[in-house]
């Protein structure tokens, strides 16, 4: 070590202590780990649980009484526990947040109809057979007997009061005639999990189910395309100049119906310009969306979901943290939005700054959109501080997935807090439930590719989740945020080198605060008492903390380093600067071997 580096310490901090950083190819990093993950979420309205505040939590029924049995808290605080075995190995705490007051309610449509036939609706008025229909939203379910000779009414009035017998579901519904509309049962722009409707005996009954209709509207006067987004699907239509609107819906229908899309669709027997969708069995849907690009005089109208408006208020939360000298291993947030990720971004790093409390702590969240949609939004790159100049961060990667994304996150960041060797390889580990926490996988014609999971990776730094061998959810590449600059910083996008970075700060914080943190130093003669140590003492005792830490296997062979631990005297005379290699052992990604035919 050519140089003696010091730790930067604010200026005029006078407060006793070990303090200790980080620095990477320049760039500070930082601080402090345990079991403990902390859960941001809404409650319900009228919830007893004191808002913006965290506190621990450890058993369902406690955070159902807290929070409300149906707030999204308290789902993601099962499945949060779904992770652990026996539900044990983490200490669990909660910020509850109130819904936005200015947002709106996500609301659903389920249209009880008859099934299409070769893309034209159909005219049925009534189940032709006994069917079961089961209504899934984020894998919570109810099932609905339908007797043969039920009309669509009658089945759209059974689901509605299925919806609303149980108190946990996390929507409510009304129903006029035979289209029921659910609606989230606090407001806010949070993933809202996917929808299901499948028919146990469709093909008898002619049962179906749909979610809404695309109208076109006029004649095309210039040519153009209409791009509509079925969940993480896109399907692109050409519209030539003079299609009438009943051509370009006859078109886009039969482009959808073409391919393994969420939605299977149909256009009326008279055509009118609409286009019916419809849920399709053994699917998870997401929310539709469509636009037209270059064309003129003619629109396109969906009448489908509604998506809900509103971003949570964190400051308070914030605020209270900042206080609070408790660290949390791994936090899972629900939100997404920039401004309050930014917050935390601001927040985390600020409380990781040598001299600080240097917490440790680790951020995850998640995205269910396409892979196209994850690169454009690259919110590692959107936040202020960027996420990409830190490892703590973790955005996590699912098309299509029926849960919602903050039950992934939860699950994935209570597996990091529960987790207690530092450098463990995080790669391949799977995501577990329970015997009544729902976790579904996406549809195999939702999936990202393999091309696709390696460009989330390599340029825009998220960690896709994958369906393994053993039809699993499964982390394929433990990646964090962070952006390294080359091969000399590479080890610092997994979450084990961070995890073990900070690890390996308390270590030496709590192992050389308990040895020195009474004593005097003795700079130029020799300590005859206990009552004071020298500079030699006390860089011995760093290489002593560091030698444990290799024993447990995580720091990488100290023995060949230590000439290279310098102890001094450099800043002030109550100051004693300490300096040491970082080489952490580092996560296997990739073995490599070459045959060679002989």
């Amino acid at each position: 070590m050519a140089t003696f580096p010091l730790v930067s310490l604010p200026a005029g901090l006078k407060l006793p202590g070990v303090y200790t950083q980080v620095n990477l190819n320049g760039a500070g990093l930082t601080a402090s780990p345990n079991n403990k993950v902390l859960l941001w979420h809404y409650v319900g309205s009228g919830a007893p649980a004191d808002l913006f505040t965290a506190r621990q939590v450890i058993s369902q029924a406690q955070v159902d009484a807290l929070c409300k049995s149906w707030s999204p808290l308290a789902h993601m605080f099962a499945a949060a526990v779904s992770q652990l075995p026996q539900g044990i190995g983490a200490e669990v705490h909660i910020v509850p947040l109130p819904e936005p007051s200015s947002g709106s309610l996500r609301t659903a449509k389920i249209k009880i109809l008859g099934k299409a036939s070769s893309g034209t609706v159909s005219t049925g008025t009534a189940a032709a057979a006994a069917d079961t229909l089961t209504f899934s939203y984020r894998g919570r379910s109810v099932k609905v007997g339908v007797s043969v000779g039920d009309t669509w009414a009658q089945i759209a009035a059974k689901l509605n009061t299925a919806i609303n017998a149980v108190a946990s579901f996390p929507v409510t519904s009304s129903v006029s005639t035979d289209t029921v509309t659910v609606s989230e049962r606090v407001k806010g722009a949070f993933d809202p999990g996917a929808v299901q409707v499948d028919f146990e005996n469709q093909e008898a009954s002619l049962c179906a189910a749909s979610p809404g209709t695309l109208t076109f509207a006029s004649a095309a006067t210039a040519s153009g395309t209409c791009v509509v987004k079925l969940g993480v699907g896109l399907v692109s239509y050409s519209i030539t100049n003079g299609d009438a609107a009943t051509a370009s819906a006859a078109g886009l229908s039969a482009a959808i119906r073409a391919d393994s899309y969420q939605c299977d669709s149909a256009v009326p027997g008279t055509p009118d310009g609409s286009i019916t969708l419809y849920y399709r069995n053994g699917r998870p849907y997401r929310p539709v969306s469509a636009s037209l690009s270059g064309v003129t005089g003619q629109t396109n109208t969906v009448a489908c979901d509604t998506p809900g408006t509103g971003t949570p208020s964190i400051t308070a939360a914030l605020t209270r943290l900042s206080s609070d000298e408790t660290a949390f291993k791994a936090w899972a947030v629900s939100f997404d939005d920039t401004t309050n990720l930014s917050a935390v971004v601001s927040h985390v790093e600020a409380n990781e700054a040598a001299g600080h409390y240097e917490k440790g702590q680790m951020v995850f969240l998640a995205q269910c959109n396409s892979a196209t949609d994850a690169g454009t939004v690259n919110l590692p790159d959107a936040t202020s501080p960027k996420m990409t100049a830190s490892s703590r961060y973790v955005v996590l990667h699912q098309a299509g997935s029926p849960q919602a994304a903050w039950e992934l996150s939860a699950r994935v960041a209570t597996e990091v807090a529960a987790t207690s060797f530092p450098a463990q390889n995080f790669n391949g580990v799977k995501l577990r439930t329970n015997e009544v926490t729902p976790l579904g996988v996406p549809h195999k014609a939702d999936r990202s590719t393999r091309t696709e999971c390696n460009t989330l990776i390599s340029t825009y730094k998220l960690a896709p989740l994958v369906v393994d061998s053993s039809g699993s959810n499964a982390v394929l590449r433990s990646n964090s945020t962070y952006a390294a600059q080359g091969a000399a910083d590479e080890m610092a996008e997994k979450w084990s080198w961070r995890i073990s970075a900070d690890y390996i700060r308390q270590s030496i914080r709590v192992f050389l605060a308990s040895r020195f943190g009474d004593k005097s130093l003795k700079r130029y003669g020799t300590a005859r008492t206990s009552r004071v140590v020298t500079l030699e003492g006390v860089r011995s005792a760093l290489v002593e903390v560091l030698k444990k830490i290799d024993d447990e296997d995580v720091y990488d062979d100290i023995e060949s380093l230590k000439a290279a631990v310098l102890a001094g005297v450099k800043v002030g005379p109550n100051r004693i600067d300490l300096a040491a290699p970082l080489r952490i052992v580092n996560d296997i990604d990739q073995i490599a071997v070459a045959l060679v035919q002989q």
